[in-house]
């Protein structure tokens, strides 16, 4: 009996080591969508310190901006993403709390597709949002590639199209 209690602790721990050496820094689908899920709440939550979390340290954001019909590229570190982030989260807070908690923007997010790579290492996921505040309308599609570091799904770089308008 004694041995069959320490074969199953041998084998609990065989498996735990498996995981930490092998799983814990490769991707599943699953894995992705939840990482997406987590920063619509975060999104939603105005919490730029979770959004931040989410991000490698050499997180890139590329892209082109299209205003009334004028185009803007622009590549971004997280460090600055991150500031304006907490800047523009802090202004929406202070739009919430004086209209009551009735300021909410509307938004929605698709994923269009995941293709995770064949050893897990890295996903590709193809996205698409809709963020309305106020008088103001944005369109995104973005590529963005996931990693998974030491058992946590980030996002590693993003490469863009938005598009801002006056919402009708």
């Amino acid at each position: 009996m004694r041995e069959l209690v320490l074969l199953a602790v041998l084998l609990g721990a065989a498996g735990l080591a498996g995981w930490l050496w092998f799983g814990r820094d490769t991707l599943t689908e699953e894995d992705v969508r939840a990482f997406y899920a987590q920063t619509d709440e975060a999104g939603r939550e105005l919490d730029s310190a979770r959004v931040c979390g989410m991000m490698t340290e050499d997180y890139v954001s590329e892209g082109t901006i299209w205003v009334e019909g004028h185009a803007k590229e622009e590549s971004r570190k997280r460090e600055d993403i991150c500031r304006d982030l907490g800047e523009l989260f802090r202004r929406m807070q202070q739009l919430r709390d004086m209209s009551g908690g009735r300021f909410k923007p509307d938004s929605s997010s698709t994923i269009v597709s995941i293709d995770v790579a064949h050893d897990g290492k890295q996903a590709v996921v193809k996205t698409r949002s809709l963020l309305r505040l106020g008088g103001l309308s944005t369109s995104s599609r973005s590529t963005d590639t996931l990693v998974r570091v030491r058992g946590k799904v980030l996002i590693k770089h993003s490469k863009g199209i938005n598009w801002v308008g006056v919402a009708s």
